[in-house]
Parts: structure tokens; C-alpha cells; sequence
């Protein structure tokens, strides 16, 4: 399978970091302090450029599914989850009893979807 461009810089500045920080093999298992120091900072950095990552692929995901909402109105399973769990609220619709005209234009209002996931994407 072909990696990203994102994913190959992944991988090499995981095996900068790994040259740079962590020490060569001891057998007997005795490390300096600096030896210790160099490989927990060498944990600390790759974490970093993992999250790094998987939060550039995420936005990825979200603007390629925006992307075709916004071109065909097809909704893709990841913006759905982000709609979801986004914490925006949507107002309930009026009580259809009352003013039928205001209740179509408001109902309208409140399914333009559009404009929901514009404010989700910002």
C-alpha cells in the first residue's frame, strides 16, 4: 500500500529523533543519567510527531468529507460522528399550532445543514 506524503515524514523524523536520542545497546544494561535523560526525551518528542500526525490525518478526513458535502450534499460517516460530537445545539422547532407560515420558514432555517458544519469546520 502507498504511504502519504504526511506519513513518510512520520517515519523519518522518528528515525531522526531515534538517532539522535537513543543510546546504542549496552549488554550489561547500565545507562548514564544522560543516556536516561536523552531516551526520555526521545519518548516525550515522538509522541509529539505521532499526535502530530493523527491530528493532520483528521483534518484531512473532516475536510475531504466537507469537501464533498459541500460538492454533492453527501454526508460521509466522519463528518456525521463530527456533527455529533461537536456540542452545538440546534433549537427545537416551533410548536406547529401557531403561525404556519413562521413555523415553514423557520423549520427550512433549521434543516440548512450548511451552515452548522461551516461553524464545526472553522
Amino acid at each position: 500500500m502507498p504511504q502519504s506524503v504526511r506519513f513518510r515524514h512520520l517515519k523519518k523524523e522518528l528515525n531522526r529523533l531515534k538517532k539522535q536520542f537513543i543510546p546504542k545497546i549496552n549488554p550489561t544494561g547500565k545507562y548514564t543519567d544522560r543516556q536516561l535523560s536523552l531516551t526520555l526525551a526521545y519518548r516525550v518528542l515522538a509522541h509529539a510527531e505521532i499526535e502530530s500526525y493523527l491530528e493532520d490525518r483528521a483534518w484531512e478526513v473532516a475536510l475531504d468529507a466537507k469537501k464533498v458535502w459541500d460538492s454533492i450534499g453527501e454526508t460521509r460517516r466522519s463528518l456525521i460522528c463530527l456533527v455529533a460530537f461537536s456540542g452545538q445545539i440546534m433549537d427545537l422547532p416551533p410548536d406547529p399550532a401557531s403561525e404556519l407560515d413562521r413555523v415553514n420558514q423557520i423549520t427550512q432555517e433549521l434543516l440548512k445543514i450548511d451552515g452548522f458544519i461551516n461553524k464545526l469546520m472553522k
